[in-house]
């Protein structure tokens, strides 16, 4: 794992705005790719995703529990949105927010490639959403367990968030591809 650190610490120190553009970028990558290499290589697609996948659930496990010491006291905030009157004060914490919703994006990326094709686009949504959603409720709970960590509802809804703005990629990669098919014919 130490080999991801240069990564983490590069992307910790991208602007806020920064961190949209990347979400930004990395949602149209994955459209050109899904739309594109996808319908040619199906099998070496639902590969890639999976290897990412796989990754993603070992780094997220990682950053939020495993790499975390133990602390002698638990903090819970189960207060939604409870982050914008510390943020007032403290510019840090809008910036731990946003990377919240960046460190499950990519998980929506592959996870929402990784179901049937033959599924309709609102059910991949929908499904890839209730997974990062039980994601990070898994990661709050062995926070909680192991004292590894504050647990806050703020933490399940960003990461929530993320997964669910690049499962939105899916109506677009569809919608492209078809086009694709239809210049093709």
């Amino acid at each position: 794992m130490s080999a991801i650190y240069p990564l983490y610490y590069w992307l910790y120190r991208v602007s806020r705005l920064g961190v949209l553009f990347l979400m930004a970028y990395g949602s149209l990558i994955w459209i050109l790719l899904s739309a594109l290499f996808a319908p040619r290589f199906p099998r070496l697609w639902k590969s890639i995703n999976a290897v990412l996948l796989c990754f993603l659930l070992l780094a997220i496990l990682y950053f939020t529990v495993l790499r975390r010491s133990a602390s002698p006291t638990r903090v819970i905030c189960l207060r939604l949105l409870a982050f914008r009157e510390a943020a007032r004060e403290n510019r840090e914490i809008l910036r731990q927010v946003i990377m919240n919703a960046l460190l499950f994006f990519p998980f929506g990326l592959a996870t929402a490639q990784m179901l049937p094709a033959k599924w309709s686009g609102a059910r991949i949504i929908l499904v890839t959403v209730l997974l990062g959603l039980g994601l990070s409720v898994l990661i709050e709970t062995l926070q909680y367990l192991f004292f590894c960590g504050d647990v806050e509802a703020d933490d399940v809804l960003m990461n929530t968030i993320g997964t669910l703005t690049a499962a939105l990629h899916i109506p677009f990669a569809r919608l492209l591809r078809r086009a694709v098919q239809i210049t093709k014919h």
